[in-house]
């Protein structure tokens, strides 16, 4: 609550000191946000849904990561992988976590890092 009010102290001072001014939001749980944030005039003014990106998408993301890193990724675990996650932060955690366990050897343990990173809240909700 504090941390709310804060917040719709400093977009109101802000906004009332400069006549052109934009603030950007963003937010992954928009089901929790309190109605006072996206009122018009605060951060309501243009609300833009950005949706889960597509399952290829997705996979094209964790390969050109993968290959940039020189990194092999099983085939099963990339398809997996592309139906869970969600974010470039996801997919850059899940190849280096892939690139660690086969430099060190451990490639029975490459479905660990699937179930590491996937683990997580989910960003688009």
């Amino acid at each position: 609550y504090l941390t709310t009010s804060v917040l719709l102290q400093d977009i109101d001072g802000v906004i009332s000191r400069y006549a052109k001014l934009l603030i950007i939001a963003t937010t992954n749980n928009k089901d929790v946000l309190d109605p006072a944030l996206i009122r018009p005039g605060r951060l309501g003014d243009m609300l833009i849904n950005v949706p889960k990106p597509p399952k290829n998408l997705v996979k094209s993301i964790i390969q050109g990561i993968a290959n940039q890193r020189n990194v092999t990724i099983p085939v099963d675990l990339l398809d997996k992988a592309s139906e869970v996650f969600e974010t470039g932060a996801e997919a850059e955690a899940f190849v280096n976590c892939i690139k660690l366990k086969q430099d060190l050897g451990l490639f029975n343990e490459l479905g660990e890092c699937l179930n590491a990173i996937a683990g997580g809240l989910p960003a688009y909700s």
